[in-house]
């Protein structure tokens, strides 16, 4: 009767608690190694530093071994979103990851063409968390390439205030764009509260041939009123300016 009490009372103790137990009574205890200090931060080997990863490329992350480390955290920076748990992974042990002295984690990493991502590790025993380490890099696209969403475009024809003909031909002229590859265009019909005329992604190759300035000839299939207006934005592979907005007038 006494024994069924006791091993029922061991039933409700934690795992932890009854291997302290077995410490104190057998000197011995089958589970993981236990210390006195969390374990000291793994160094990130590569990618390095800086360095260029492809976008959507299958990418291995390396890191040395830290000595007392039963299990390791991982996670990826975005420094567009500032998240960074999109590619969090938890729990990952060192058994699993790691050999001979270095450990290893690869998975395809989809992140915007930017600079100054992170990818980050942290190592963890019984004892607590080591500080993470962090290591920056770029994400770059086919070519190879990093920038920024484009500026936005600077209109130079019509200019505000200007007017057309209806039905005539009219072209619109902008300031080229450095790193635009194609851009938006869009006519506002003032009077419907409508856009009109719209065009997607116009290669830069065909508008901006003269290298300084990029230009579109459109029919001007709109009312005769004030206020219409004319729109171009830039883009590339990092993302969109903002909207440019001109207004013009129609005559008869």
């Amino acid at each position: 009767m006494v024994w069924g009490l006791l091993m029922r009372l061991f039933d409700k103790l934690p795992g932890q608690f009854l291997c302290v137990i077995a410490l104190l009574a057998i000197g011995g205890c089958a589970s993981e190694p236990f210390y006195d200090a969390a374990p000291i931060v793994p160094a990130n080997v590569s990618p390095v530093e800086e360095a260029d990863i492809q976008k959507n490329a299958r990418t291995t992350f390396i890191w040395r071994a830290s000595d007392t480390a039963l299990y390791y955290e991982f996670h990826i920076f975005n420094q567009s979103t500032k998240d960074i748990q999109q590619y969090y992974r938890s729990n990952l042990q060192a058994s699993d990851v790691c050999n001979g002295g270095s450990c290893q984690l690869t998975m395809n990493v989809d992140l915007p063409v930017i600079e100054d991502h992170a990818w980050r590790v942290r190592a963890a025993n019984n004892a607590g968390f080591s500080n993470w380490s962090r290591t920056r890099f770029n994400m770059v696209g086919a070519g190879g390439s990093v920038t920024d969403a484009p500026a936005v475009p600077d209109p130079l024809q019509p200019l505000s205030g200007s007017s057309a003909k209806a039905n005539s031909l009219v072209d619109f002229v902008w300031r080229a764009v450095p790193d635009a590859t194609s851009y938006d265009f869009h006519l506002f019909d003032s009077e419907n509260r409508t856009m009109v005329d719209v065009l997607t992604n116009i290669p830069a190759t065909t508008v901006c041939q003269s290298g300084s300035s990029c230009q579109l000839t459109r029919k001007i299939n709109l009312p005769a009123a004030n206020d219409h207006a004319w729109r171009i934005r830039a883009i590339n592979n990092a993302g969109q300016s903002a909207w440019t907005r001109v207004t013009f007038a129609v005559e008869p």
